[in-house]
């Protein structure tokens, strides 16, 4: 299988990095080796562009960014895509979860993120998640001057028992997708991990049948359809599962790492 794999994209939190959001040992002599021979590693996640670049700088040179599911896609020289949410879609999201008093709102933007305020729950976590961050009563305001491709809603309970109902009207305009346990993503219709991984192949003229993908979460599922090899992380939804050819080992067994070492023999020297 490795000798047809160009380019290796795996999503970061339950995937990539284990429960305490440690990086697996290995990974950055593994991406330089994979790049060396002629394979890209792609970091894929719903995470800020600005968060990924600092927790993988030790091989910032050596690997893509797939960030915020594919809403907007930069590099160290600026944005290359962006899909710009309408305001009147902003504002209506913003309203439909203006009652629900356990959710908390962010809006994603190329410059930065921007909250009005957040639940101590939601403090804790999206500081993990977005390194240019601004919280103040006049965010939004603020954010009206970026360009703003996701917003992410936060909620203290349970994304899909609480927001996916509330969010489900807003599928006949928009991409509304769970990615995490507390998280519920909005972009723009055909917007998420899969489209934004075809720009990147198309940037590097890789075909679908040539990519290894790795996920564990329902916003991984368009990148795992679109790649040749998908492999579910023993932790993954049943839903994310069901559309992957293989089952890797958990994030807290180094899954990802096990697979690379298997299928990419050149690794182990």
């Amino acid at each position: 299988m490795s000798a047809r794999i160009k380019l290796v994209a795996s999503d970061v939190d339950g995937t990539l990095v284990d429960s305490q959001k440690r990086l697996p040992p290995g990974f950055p002599e593994a991406v330089r080796k994979l790049r060396a021979h002629g394979v890209r590693f792609v970091i894929a996640s719903g995470r800020q562009y600005y968060n990924v670049l600092k927790t993988f700088d030790a091989v910032k040179d050596d690997v893509d960014i797939l960030s915020d599911n594919g809403a907007m896609l930069l590099d160290k020289d600026g944005a290359y895509f962006t899909s710009p949410l309408a305001a009147e879609d902003v504002a209506a999201v913003c309203a439909a979860v203006a009652p629900m008093p356990t959710v908390s709102v962010l809006l994603a933007g190329v410059r930065a993120a921007y909250m009005r305020a957040a639940s101590p729950l939601c403090a804790s976590e999206v500081v993990r998640y977005y390194e240019r961050l601004v919280i103040a009563p006049d965010a939004f305001r603020l954010a009206e001057e970026d360009v703003v491709c996701k917003i992410a809603l936060f909620d203290d309970e349970s994304s899909a028992k609480n927001l996916a109902p509330v969010m489900a009207p807003f599928a006949d305009h928009l991409t509304p997708n769970l990615s995490g346990d507390h998280w519920l993503d909005i972009m723009n219709p055909g917007i998420d991990k899969g489209s934004g991984l075809r720009i990147l192949l198309d940037r590097f003229g890789v075909k679908p049948e040539e990519c290894m993908a790795f996920g564990d979460y329902e916003n991984d599922i368009a990148m795992l359809r679109l790649c040749g090899e998908s492999y579910a992380m023993a932790n993954a939804t049943d839903d994310v599962k069901a559309v992957c050819r293989h089952v890797a080992p958990s994030n807290d067994e180094a899954g990802v790492m096990q697979v690379l070492y298997r299928e990419f023999p050149f690794l182990k020297d």
